[in-house]
Formats: C-alpha cells, structure tokens, sequence
C-alpha cells in the first residue's frame, strides 16, 4: 500500500490542495486532513 501524499511531501500536498481550491473542484479536497493541518498543526 502507497503512503497518501501528505504523508510523502507535505508540501506538494499542500500545493495540490491549493491548485483544487482555485480550481474550484470541491469535492476532491481531503477538507478532514485540510482542517486538521490548519488548526490542529503538529509542532
């Protein structure tokens, strides 16, 4: 089984979800990962 990509590269996950965002496609967000990342960040 393959590591999901934020395991692999935080920042290209990140970089995905943005491009997802500004493409206005929704619904292929990770938003439960998305809002844990934004207001529950690990140090």
């Amino acid at each position: 089984m393959s590591m999901p990509l934020y395991e692999k590269d935080f920042y290209q996950w990140l970089e995905h979800t943005t491009d997802l965002m500004r493409e206005g496609r929704f619904d292929e967000i990770d938003r439960e990962l998305l809002i844990d990342e934004t207001f529950f960040p690990e140090p």
